[in-house]
């Protein structure tokens, strides 16, 4: 079984999701990030965008307005700015919701 990574999205309101994944992907400044476990430690700061989790049970997408992210020792932790879970939305709605921010 291949090594997890535990992802943890928080926002000034709530922890919304701390779980174990395969591999997350954030909007970094620079472009976007696969992270998975064993990643060197980063401290990045992150455009509006959408982040992937990657886990046992398939693909989630969350809207992100912005914020930072610091990964090390087999942890991701996001810090949003805002977030929003796109499970309900449509394509045009999610480039819609990131335009917004």
């Amino acid at each position: 079984m291949a090594e997890l990574l535990h992802l943890d999205l928080v926002t000034p309101e709530a922890l919304v999701l701390s779980t174990a994944v395969d591999m997350v992907v954030i909007p970094g400044t620079l472009g976007d990030m696969g992270i998975m476990a064993n990643h060197a430690p980063v401290l990045t700061q992150l455009r509006a965008g959408t982040i992937e989790v990657h886990g046992t049970d398939g693909m989630k997408r969350y809207i992100v307005a912005g914020g930072y992210a610091e990964i090390h020792d087999n942890h991701c932790t996001v810090l949003a700015e805002q977030l929003v879970d796109a499970a309900s939305m449509n394509a045009a709605e999610i480039d819609a919701k990131i335009a917004s921010f």
